[in-house]
């Protein structure tokens, strides 16, 4: 087992190098930046995904994996939300939004605002939000491999056959089964599930493999968020496309005086910021 989650935590720097395309500027200007262009609600849930980051930090630093187990799945689950928000047209569109409102047509965020884990889930894995391209072949054997040694504990219940299928979608659809594998773990400390279990439930085997998905929820993170930033780069370069096309059709001397207040503003702005 500590050679399986050696080998993972080395494949998954491989994740972390093929993301490093956004600007050359500090977390703090990027998370600012993102700000900017979130609403009340998404900022609502990027808050969130903020407060369960940190609590999982913190766990998995003293070494309490069960913990940041529970608040790294809770950190996925809120940044899929906000990926949902941030991405409405093409949520509208998968199969999973479809199913929830058949019966009972609603609003759009009234929909995501019900749904479970699961169907987050099912939405990140029907748009293709973790390509399977930023994963590599090792990490994915290794997890495929875990995964066939975790669900007999876990999951006792689970045919042989369900567990190769299981293990089998890390190489189709890694990203949304390393959410899948941190969800399984999160919902396997429920006192009946052990009751009816034949497996005797052992901490530090137990506590291996949450310390193990709390790793791949940070990879997910690392994924998740590089979407959001596209799409608000995406945001932000088509209103300043529509801005230009604005200033255009003003006469030269209203478009110039236009850009002197804009530049003042900016500078009233940089003077409020600096100490």
């Amino acid at each position: 087992m500590a050679d399986k989650q050696k080998q993972i935590e080395q494949a998954s720097q491989d994740i972390v190098r093929n993301l490093q395309n956004i600007l050359p500027t500090s977390p703090e200007e990027i998370t600012k930046a993102m700000r900017q262009c979130m609403d009340a609600k998404q900022l609502q849930m990027f808050d969130l995904v903020h407060f369960c980051e940190q609590e999982t930090i913190r766990a998995q630093e003293a070494k309490a994996y069960l913990a940041a187990c529970l608040m790294g799945a809770a950190m996925n689950e809120a940044l899929l939300a906000l990926m949902c928000l941030k991405y409405e047209p093409e949520v509208v569109a998968t199969s999973q939004f479809k199913r929830s409102t058949r019966k009972k047509p609603r609003p759009f965020r009234d929909v995501i605002a019900d749904w479970s884990f699961e169907q987050f889930i099912n939405v990140a894995e029907e748009r293709a939000w973790i390509p399977a391209g930023i994963v590599g072949q090792d990490i994915k054997a290794a997890l495929a491999g875990g995964f066939r040694e975790l669900m007999p504990i876990t999951h006792p219940e689970m045919t042989e056959e369900a567990i190769t299928r299981g293990a089998e979608l890390f190489f189709v659809y890694p990203g949304t089964a390393m959410l899948r594998m941190t969800q399984d773990l999160r919902n396997a400390i429920h006192a009946g599930k052990w009751m009816r279990s034949k497996s005797a439930f052992v901490a530090e085997h137990f506590g291996e493999w949450c310390h193990l998905a709390t790793i791949l929820s940070g990879e997910i993170r690392m994924c998740l968020l590089h979407l959001v930033m596209v799409r608000d780069s995406k945001v932000a370069s088509e209103k300043m496309l529509e801005l230009a096309k604005m200033l255009d059709k003003l006469p030269p001397e209203y478009r110039l005086r236009f850009e002197e207040q804009l530049k003042a503003k900016l500078m009233l702005s940089i003077d409020k910021e600096d100490p």
